[in-house]
């Protein structure tokens, strides 16, 4: 806003000078010469092409010309403005006169770099901008109005853009949270119950016997090898009913 003042009162005050002086000094962008027929011009703004400039930024503009006259001309020096929108005859600020003394033979081309600078004061608006190149013969001085279009000021972004940070933030939070929900949903259909059940694997029970270990051992090496027990003879009580035990020799007895 600071800017905006400042214009007014140079504006104000070259008014009141000129009109208690009766002479008012020509400015380069007032009242320019007129372009040359067989000139053409082109812009080309490589950094900023969709013409949103940054306050406090240098901004650089390419001038494409094409001398397609039978003379050469001589093209001295490029300058630019920053003017009100709705109103052109207002300057914001007026941008460096730039000499550049560029000597453009008929039927050749050449490009010229100008860089301007917008205030960093200025606010987040649109403005009208127009870059103004000056040129001459031998003879006659011209002019061509390269640029003349709106450009919107904005603010230089910084290094880290926190409300793209948070936005990003905010959408994977909501993508967790669905995806939690979902899955929570889905172990709930019927079918994943049906699924849970057929893979649920039972339990193996084991058993303890009582069985002796060398039936275990029936047909095995470890059992064709063990030392067998010496049989026990029958008692008497173990006799079979009806056989009666053979009587005793006394001839052996008294061996």
């Amino acid at each position: 806003m600071k800017i905006l003042l400042v214009s007014c009162l140079l504006l104000a005050g070259s008014q009141v000078l000129a009109q208690s002086s009766g002479y008012a000094p020509r400015h380069p962008l007032t009242d320019p010469p007129p372009p040359a027929a067989d000139v053409q011009t082109q812009y080309w703004f490589p950094s900023h092409p969709q013409l949103q400039f940054p306050a406090g930024t240098p901004i650089d503009v390419v001038v494409g010309i094409h001398n397609g006259g039978s003379q050469g001309l001589n093209f001295t020096a490029i300058m630019a403005s920053l003017n009100a929108k709705d109103k052109f005859s207002f300057y914001i600020q007026n941008f460096t006169f730039v000499e550049y003394d560029t000597y453009v033979p008929a039927g050749e081309e050449a490009s010229l770099q100008y860089t301007f600078m917008p205030d960093g004061s200025l606010p987040q608006l649109e403005f009208q901008v127009a870059v103004q190149l000056f040129y001459n013969n031998q003879a006659k001085s011209f002019s061509n109005t390269v640029f003349n279009s709106t450009i919107d000021v904005i603010e230089l972004s910084s290094f880290i853009d926190f409300q793209l940070l948070g936005l990003w933030g905010l959408v994977l939070a909501v993508l967790g949270v669905g995806g939690f929900f979902l899955y929570k949903y889905i172990l709930g259909m019927p079918f994943m119950k049906q699924y849970g059940r057929r893979t649920k694997r039972k339990p193996v029970q084991t058993t303890v016997t009582d069985t002796d270990p060398a039936e275990w051992l029936k047909g095995t090496f470890a059992n064709m090898t063990s030392p067998q027990k010496p049989k026990r003879r029958s008692s008497a009580s173990g006799a079979k009913p009806g056989m009666k035990r053979p009587a005793s020799n006394p001839a052996l007895n008294q061996r």
